[in-house]
């Protein structure tokens, strides 16, 4: 096996892991709940902890946990599963000149645009796109999946990984099954914590690194009580 195969191999795998649940046929109440998405749950919503912990059992991300808990009955007002066809269109250029940044943020009614928590929000991201360090490349880990820049980064993780086990010149078919397993373990590990490093809603925000920019986009969703989209970015450095 060449080393584009043992790539491919990996990539694969980590496109599994994405929607392993579903191809496996597992059972969604199966699913473990960690309380950090719970208590993140409950601070949008308001729901109880038992009502919370059912919603993530039964969906794969909070927003959708949201929208669960809204089709019960459980939560009242809000609006998640119709489109974000409103929002606004926001710029910020650093002092320095150099860095610029346009931002495309949806909503579902154009009073949520006109809010100040929405306008804030929108300054908020720009800010940390201008300002993060790695610089987001991409809005969602699911936007990047078969990017080039997944494809390249994944081959300098093989290559990194195979050289740190002692198997950079070695054919895939020498390599003994569990050494190869632990190698495809660690590069698609790595490649997880760079997907979570340049893709904006995963990263930390800069003014808070508690949190994260999906954070900020599901509180606010709780505070508008409506579907709020990051739709895409630009950001411009000279």
């Amino acid at each position: 096996m060449t080393e584009q195969e043992a790539i491919n191999e990996t990539h694969q795998i980590t496109n599994q892991n994405m929607i392993h649940k579903s191809a496996l046929g597992e059972k969604m109440s199966d699913i473990k709940v960690d309380m950090a998405s719970i208590q993140k749950l409950r601070e949008i919503t308001k729901a109880s902890i038992s009502d919370c912990k059912l919603a993530l059992e039964n969906t794969k991300t909070v927003e959708e946990a949201i929208d669960w808990l809204a089709k019960k009955g459980i939560v009242d007002g809000l609006r998640l599963s119709g489109e974000s066809k409103e929002g606004l269109i926001t710029s910020y250029i650093h002092t320095t000149g150099k860095v610029g940044v346009l931002l495309d943020v949806g909503c579902q009614t154009d009073f949520v645009a006109r809010t100040d928590e929405f306008k804030q929000f929108c300054k908020d991201v720009c800010l940390h796109i201008a300002g993060h360090s790695p610089f987001p490349r991409f809005v969602s880990e699911e936007d990047m999946l078969g990017s080039q820049l997944e494809l390249d980064q994944l081959g300098l993780i093989m290559n990194k990984t195979l050289i740190e086990k002692g198997f950079s010149d070695i054919k895939r078919e020498l390599i003994p099954d569990k050494q190869w397993e632990m190698i495809l373990k660690i590069a698609t590990g790595r490649l997880s914590k760079y997907k979570k490093e340049v893709c904006l809603l995963s990263q930390k925000f800069v003014k808070d690194s508690t949190i994260t920019i999906g954070d900020l986009v599901n509180k606010l969703s709780g505070i508008t009580k409506e579907k709020i989209v990051i739709r895409k970015f630009t950001r411009y450095e000279i």
